[in-house]
């Protein structure tokens, strides 16, 4: 008896990107593909410009076991999989998806994985990568980032952006406090400066301070003032504390 794989795959074409407020469709495949990628896939064709790209997909049977699947996203261009996937809802007719919180193939890079709220699993060995996010967890229990309100770069309102478009910063906000997670895109080492809304978190500038703590394997500790310009090197990062002065 053939044993059917229990994920489904869906292929992402990719000729641009999407805007946020366009409505992007998906098709079926002319041809078959290998039963060895699910028995639900899709072509996702996205040809805008957006931060976010969300698909509902309505299943082509009811499936007893929804919970039980396993999503597969790959770029058509380059075979490569796409890891920043995050399930919102699946029942046995649907599914909804969108950011992810786990990154899993070689770990992921854990610089741009903070600025979608991510990291690896622990423990989890890959690709020959030993995987530890637990300095970042600690980071996340002495700030308290359960009790706080994520603003992500590609949202309107997000009260912290930098100068420079290569340059992505999302904050963790809270009363008296934010944690930035800011990481380049960017080909070569720049030098970016934040732009912050001082009004939406509530601290004056005169007063505030910027503080990266020491992480193992992320960052050295440093302090910078706003408006300071801050070194970042290629497809990496920093997390920083903006608060006032004591």
């Amino acid at each position: 008896m053939k044993i059917l794989y229990s994920f489904l795959f869906f292929w992402i074409t990719v000729i641009g990107y999407c805007k946020s407020s366009s409505n992007p469709l998906y098709s079926f495949p002319k041809s078959p593909w290998p039963e060895s990628f699910g028995n639900h896939r899709a072509v996702l064709e996205i040809s805008m410009e957006s931060g976010v790209v969300i698909l509902d997909l309505v299943l082509r049977r009811h499936d007893p076991r929804p919970d039980n699947k396993q999503f597969i996203i790959v770029e058509a261009a380059t075979g490569d999989t796409v890891p920043n996937i995050y399930r919102y809802s699946v029942t046995n007719e649907r599914c909804r998806f969108g950011l992810m919180g786990d990154m899993l193939q070689g770990g992921g890079n854990r610089w741009m994985g903070m600025v979608y709220g991510m990291t690896v699993r622990h423990p989890w060995t890959t690709e020959g990568v030993l995987c530890d996010p637990r300095p970042v967890w600690k980071i996340w229990d002495e700030f308290g980032i359960e009790s706080s309100v994520m603003k992500g770069y590609w949202e309107k309102d997000c009260p912290v952006t930098t100068n420079i478009k290569d340059i992505l910063a999302t904050v963790y906000q809270k009363a008296s406090e934010s944690l930035i997670s800011v990481a380049s895109w960017a080909d070569s080492p720049v030098k970016f400066s934040f732009q912050i809304d001082w009004k939406t978190l509530g601290l004056d500038p005169a007063k505030a301070i910027l503080f990266a703590p020491a992480i193992k394997d992320f960052q050295e500790e440093s302090i910078f003032k706003p408006g300071d310009s801050i070194s970042i090197e290629p497809k990496k990062g920093w997390l920083i504390y903006l608060r006032g002065k004591e």
